[in-house]
């Protein structure tokens, strides 16, 4: 013997409500009570044989087209034949003017001229210090240097450098520039 068996569903079952519609939200399936605990429908166990489909109705005829046709005394023979017409279009619309830049130019700067009370004598004081930052001594410029406190007395700091410290310190102590 054995255990398969066949089972098939006719009548009212076929089209049961369950098939091929949305699931109702747990809320629709309570029915909006708290009181109707009404358990959800089990599934059908084999799917229903498609029902034959109906024969679709014949489609409508075509409505006819809105624009009459034109009169036969407007046509020349040429064109009854198929041959190729020219469409006329509406005259395109007129668009605001356009605002054209130009290509600028080039401007020349304008030259500022500013004239400063005693320039000249501070840039003749600033040179004459420079000179005098190559003519002393280094041992004169490393006193002077940490008096000021700009450089510790073991610093290893070159020539070159200790010199430059010292003019731009003079400039700035002479109010040079």
């Amino acid at each position: 013997m054995s255990d398969n068996k066949n089972i098939r569903i006719t009548g009212g079952a076929v089209t049961d409500g369950t098939v091929g519609k949305k699931r109702r939200t747990s809320r629709k399936q309570q029915g909006g009570t708290e009181g109707n605990n009404v358990p959800p429908t089990p599934p059908l166990l084999a799917p229903a044989p498609a029902p034959a489909p109906a024969p679709a109705p014949a489609p409508a005829p075509a409505p006819a087209p809105a624009v009459p046709p034109p009169q036969q005394s407007n046509i020349t023979p040429a064109l009854r034949g198929g041959a190729k017409t020219k469409v006329v279009l509406e005259p395109p619309k007129k668009t605001a003017a356009k605002l054209v830049a130009s290509k600028s130019k080039t401007r020349k700067a304008k030259k500022i001229r500013v004239s400063l009370t005693g320039l000249g004598k501070r840039i003749t004081r600033h040179k004459k210090i420079q000179k005098e930052a190559r003519s002393h001594s280094i041992e004169e410029i490393k006193k002077t240097l940490i008096a000021a406190k700009l450089i510790k007395p073991e610093s290893k700091a070159p020539e070159s450098i200790l010199r430059q410290i010292y003019a731009d310190y003079q400039t700035l102590k002479n109010k040079a520039l």
